[in-house]
Parts: structure tokens; sequence; C-alpha cells
């Protein structure tokens, strides 16, 4: 870490923010700290709610059992209670093992549990916004656990134990007391944690969201949506309000990559925004129509919405039944590829780098201060020292690289293409590479690693014309990235 934390904690322990934000987790209601710390949340929940589920889980259910007296006997109290159930006079508000529903009751279930033990419970306050958690754990060199699979409800539920083993190591590390422990993470490493806003790239992607569109979610410029989890900043996501409305409604386009969440019920979102409306598109206007009456989520009434790819003719398509309608698409988000065409001045193996690997590097989104380099040396045999054409993700101290792009004027028969491939090879294996890239003023032959080697006659072809494509600039943009 490039600071201090400890001696930074200590100067924030003598200012009133200090004294303010102890108060407030002293005596706030939950409701207030939900408002103060997650506004987002909030605008989904009342006070009513959060104050009564939280009641009903201490008085019922916490205040039962006797106070822990160390971590273990701390975590079977917390399981017993969601294995047996939660009874109020004598009827039950929670089923045992309800997971499913204890995820969406985290935030109130964290607070009762933390005014039970304050040795090993804290409230939760990250509620669709854990992407901000991982970021302050980023500062202090915490790594949080994968995220357990969609439909086991269980080790999702889990994870409130793991978050509290976390906390729990923060309070030892810095020598903090419970209340302490909450200040420290919710007011003062995001007071030194400065989160860069998400740059929103060009869309090379298009996917299908779904469900209705509530007040709370038009409120603000932006709003949280499940999506795909291959969702990315800038992604186009076409929205289709489903029954009563059964139509597409609007447009957006997400904001922030996406966020596998063990405690949001659909287990993937995004924060989206740059919401566009548009004329409705009914399903039964999708029905009659060519293209979409053969499309997957047309037959199945667009059931499963959520998260569905599109491909560029899809939206191509929607493009043309709203202008029909009569709105300027111009307004409208396009999918992006570049523009990089065979040029008829290349006539040098330097030009093929210069006017299509490059700018083609440079579309998508690789810097070549640090992403990728030309002609960097290597060492092969004894003191031989070699310069493939271009590195991508490299380390050049250790003389590595994840790809490999060889650049040729022509490849224009059998001999040429073994002689290249032969030498990207070597140096991709001597580079510890997983991908080589040869390219020629027309096409670009794609190798992946596989068992320890590449193989010549495995390969993936891809004409300089076809990167016009978006979707076959997804895929390479896809592929690309992959090995960052």
């Amino acid at each position: 870490m490039p600071f201090d934390i400890n001696v930074i904690w200590n100067i924030y322990k003598t200012t009133l923010e200090y004294q303010v934000a102890m108060k407030r987790f002293e005596g706030d209601s939950l409701f207030d700290l939900v408002l103060r710390y997650n506004p987002t949340y909030s605008q989904r929940v009342s006070a009513e709610m959060l104050k009564d589920v939280a009641e009903s889980f201490y008085c019922y259910g916490f205040s039962e059992y006797d106070t822990p007296q160390d971590e273990t006997q701390a975590h079977s109290y917390l399981t017993e209670l969601m294995y047996f159930g939660l009874k109020e006079e004598g009827q039950w508000i929670i089923v045992p093992r309800d997971f499913d529903f204890l995820l969406g009751v985290i935030v109130p279930l964290s607070f009762a549990a933390s005014q039970y033990s304050t040795d090993y419970f804290y409230p939760y306050l990250f509620a669709l916004r854990l992407p901000d958690f991982i970021s302050i754990l980023n500062v202090l060199d915490i790594s949080i656990p994968e995220t357990p699979k969609r439909t086991d409800y269980e080790s999702r539920f889990e994870y409130y134990w793991v978050f509290c083993q976390i906390l729990g190591e923060i309070r030892t590390r810095f020598h903090l007391t419970h209340t302490e422990t909450c200040v420290f993470v919710y007011d003062f490493l995001p007071s030194i944690h400065s989160r860069q806003d998400v740059e929103l790239h060009e869309p090379t992607q298009c996917w299908f969201i779904g469900g209705l569109i509530a007040p709370e979610d038009i409120k603000d410029e932006a709003t949280i949506w499940q999506v795909n989890k291959d969702t990315r900043p800038g992604d186009i996501l076409v929205h289709y309000e489903t029954s009563p409305i059964s139509a597409i409604t609007t447009i957006w386009q997400a904001q922030s990559d996406a966020c596998i969440d063990p405690f949001f019920h659909w287990h993937c979102y995004a924060k989206i925004g740059n919401r566009v409306t548009v004329p409705h598109i009914s399903l039964s206007e999708l029905k009659e129509n060519e293209y979409f009456s053969a499309f997957p989520l047309t037959k199945k009434n667009f059931q499963g919405v959520n998260g569905f790819r599109m491909e560029s003719d899809a939206y191509q398509e929607l493009l043309r039944m709203f202008q029909t309608k009569g709105a300027d698409i111009s307004l409208f988000p396009k999918l992006y590829a570049p523009d990089i065409v065979p040029n008829p001045d290349i006539v040098l193996e330097h030009d093929v780098e210069e006017w299509l690997i490059i700018p083609l590097l440079e579309s998508l989104g690789l810097d070549g201060s640090q992403d990728y380099k030309r002609q960097m040396g290597i060492h092969i045999g004894s003191g031989h020292r070699v310069f493939p054409d271009i590195v991508v993700y490299y380390n050049e101290g250790q003389e590595t690289a994840e790809i490999i792009i060889e650049a040729k004027l022509k490849m224009r028969n059998r001999v040429e293409f073994e002689k290249a491939f032969l030498q990207a090879r070597s140096y991709a294996l001597c580079m510890k590479s997983r991908l080589i890239i040869l390219c020629d003023e027309q096409k670009l032959l794609i190798f992946e690693k596989k068992d320890s080697d590449f193989d010549k006659e495995d390969y993936k072809i891809i004409g300089w014309t076809e990167v016009c494509s978006p979707d076959v600039f997804n895929s390479l943009k896809t592929m690309i990235l992959t090995y960052n």
C-alpha cells in the first residue's frame, strides 16, 4: 500500500467526522444507516419493514441463545437459527432452511445479529453495492472467496458469515472496537479510497433485459438491474417490460461491469443508465415480424429474458422497427466495430503492423504504453536476442507475454504459412504465451495453446473485412481480453 493506513486512521480519530460517525453507529436506526450508506437500497425498502424484520430476528431468534463465547459457537448459533426457522407467537415467519428468503432480508438480519453479539457479527450495508466492498478490501490486500453457484442458496447465505469474519480480521488487525470497525469500513476507508468512475467503452455487445420498471428505477440517472455475467460497461441493454405491458419500451447502457453478488436474488446485476424511451414494440408485433417470429425469446414469450444475448442483426432489425414508428434512431446507441480494411498502399510487413494491427489493438481499448509493445527483445538460446513484432500483456523483466502477434506481408502458400507459424511458435513457447496471432494484409490466423503447445492445423481465421462486423469484432475482443 502506498500509504500507512494506521497513521491516517489515528489522524481521522481526532476529527469531528469520526465523532459523528461513532454516534451514528451507536444510536441511529437501521433505516437511517441504510439511508446514509446505501441510498440505492433505501429506495427499495421501508423503514417499517427493516425495523419489524430486525426486531423479529432479535426477539424470536437471537435472544433465545446465550452470548457466544467464541467464533465457533457464534457460527453454530447462526446456523441453527437458519436451519430451524423462526416462529412468532406460534406462527412460522421463516420456515426452516428457507435460505432463498433469508438472502432478501440479510440487511435487517445482520443488524439483529450485530445487536446480539458485537464480538462476532456486524451490520451488512453493502446490499446492491458489493463492488464497493471489494474495492475497500483491495485497499487492505484482503481477497474475498469466490461466490457459490446461483442455485446454492445455503452457501450464498453463508457469505454473511464470511463478511463477519473479514470484518473481524480488520478489527483485530487495526485494534478496533465493534463500533470503530463499522466506522472504519463504512466511513473511513471510503474517504481515503477514491473509486475511479468506470470508463464507458463503445458498445460491442447487446443484451435483452426484462421486468416491470418501477418509479424508483427511473427516478435517478442510473439504477440496478439483473444482467448477464458477461455484461461490460457501455453494453446495450434492450428492456422488455413483462405483463401486462408485454413490449420493448426502453434501451439502456451498462454503467458498470456485471457483479455476481451472493445476496442478490438473481445473483448478477450491473448499474445501468443512459435510458432512452423508444416506441413500444409489443410481443404480438414481434411475433408478426419475419425476423423475430423465429427468434428464440419470442417463441418463449420472453421467458428468461434477462441477460439474453442479441446478435447485431437482431439489434439492427429492432432499430429498423423503431424507425418505421417514427423514431430518430440516430439518438440510439449503436454497436461498434472498427473501420479496418486492407490498404492498397501496404507494401511492407511494417505497414501491416502500422495500418492494420495497431488500429485493431487500439480499437480493443489496449494502451500502447502498458498493454502491448513492439519489438520487445527476448533471449533465445546462448545469448541470441530476437524481437517478436508485437507482444500483448507482457512482463519485460521476465520476458513473458500472454499473446504474440507476428506480421507478414503475405502468406501465399503452405510453405510461407508454416514458416511464419514456426517462427511465432518459437517466440510463444519461449515467452510462455497462450495465444498466437499471425497477420498478413488479408487475414488473421489465431492459435490457442492446448496441452502445452500450439497445433498449426488448429486455428481460427478472420478476414480483415470481417473485423468490421460487430459480432466478429466482439468475439475477437472477448478472446483477446480473456488473456489480460
